[in-house]
């Protein structure tokens, strides 16, 4: 496997602690980037947008994925035969999985179900920075030091951003991909400003703002400048998620 769709269990599960934006400054923000449609994000669908039925993947046949992936193999063919072996094996595996013990996260279809190993490594390329400086950080130990758990589980209830799972394809946007779902978990930890970019959609009347208001990778990886080529050579060749804020803060002044 490798390659199968990640979706939360419960919307969205964070590890770290965010610190949310003032308000007017997040939606300043995101007036530059809300309600543009990324071409290189996996965005709402059957599969992407919430954790799949088990007897729904249970019963999801290769024909099924033939159809929802726009899949032309002849029927008969060497290459039918092998992409149908696949998606079987990798079938097998998410149907094992789901009716394994309950964890944070679950198995779904995706367009990766009929990959060959080699075809799924082809798209891990890295053609940014091979090497980096190291920064150096200084720690100062606190005289305040509170006791801490054994293990730590934090979920956030009824989120939508962040049940987004993005395939940036054969475009080596990683930095675009991370940065924008940070900044989309910043929105959502912010009180108040799915709400009132909600209401600008009602009152809208329009398409130009979305009902769940997600942001552009494809804004970043089209307009985020790199002149000294940090981490690639920019856009689908490489840059970093520091570059990605840059034009964000610039809003948000």
């Amino acid at each position: 496997g490798g390659f199968h769709l990640l979706v939360g269990q419960q919307a969205s599960l964070r590890y770290r602690t965010m610190t949310p934006l003032p308000k007017r400054r997040a939606l300043l923000a995101l007036s530059a980037a809300v309600a543009m449609s990324p071409a290189s994000s996996l965005r709402h669908s059957r599969w992407a947008s919430g954790a799949t039925r088990f007897h729904e993947l249970q019963s999801y046949s290769f024909r099924d994925f033939l159809a929802d992936f726009g899949r032309a193999y002849e029927e008969g063919s060497e290459e039918f035969t092998l992409r149908e072996r696949l998606f079987n094996q990798h079938h097998q595996e998410m149907v094992d999985f789901e009716s394994g013990p309950t964890r944070s996260w679950r198995m779904g279809i995706n367009h990766f179900m009929d990959y060959t190993e080699p075809e799924k490594r082809w798209l891990l390329g890295y053609t940014g920075a091979r090497t980096r400086r190291a920064i150096a950080v200084d720690l100062e130990s606190s005289s305040h030091r509170a006791p801490l758990p054994s293990q730590f589980f934090a979920a956030t209830p009824n989120t939508h951003l962040m049940n987004i799972v993005r395939d940036q394809g054969s475009c080596g946007s990683c930095w675009a991909q991370a940065a924008t779902s940070t900044l989309e978990g910043q929105v959502e930890a912010t009180p108040g400003i799915v709400d009132a970019l909600a209401k600008l959609h009602n009152a809208s009347n329009t398409s130009g703002i979305p009902k769940i208001p997600t942001l552009s990778s494809q804004t970043m990886v089209s307009c985020v400048s790199n002149p000294r080529h940090c981490g690639g050579r920019g856009g689908c060749e490489g840059a970093t998620v520091e570059l990605a804020y840059d034009p964000s803060l610039v809003f948000a002044e």
